[in-house]
């Protein structure tokens, strides 16, 4: 499904940026657009069901790795 490949996008990113990225469900849409090209309600669920199923926390500063 279209979350999954979300879900998996956001997981790589956080990957390569040793496990933190500063974004979260109040980050301006463009920039959710410019840095996972997503738009910024399929990031918010994408990370919601991330964050379900404890892969991540997330944070006022942003999501991590668990």
């Amino acid at each position: 499904s279209q979350m999954d490949v979300d879900s998996e996008r956001i997981m790589e990113k956080l990957k390569d940026y040793d496990g933190f990225l500063p974004y979260h469900d109040k980050s301006a849409p463009e920039e959710i657009r410019e840095e996972f090209g997503m738009s910024k309600n399929e990031f918010k669920r994408a990370i919601g069901r991330l964050c379900k199923n404890r892969k991540i926390t997330i944070s006022s500063d942003g999501i991590r790795l668990v």
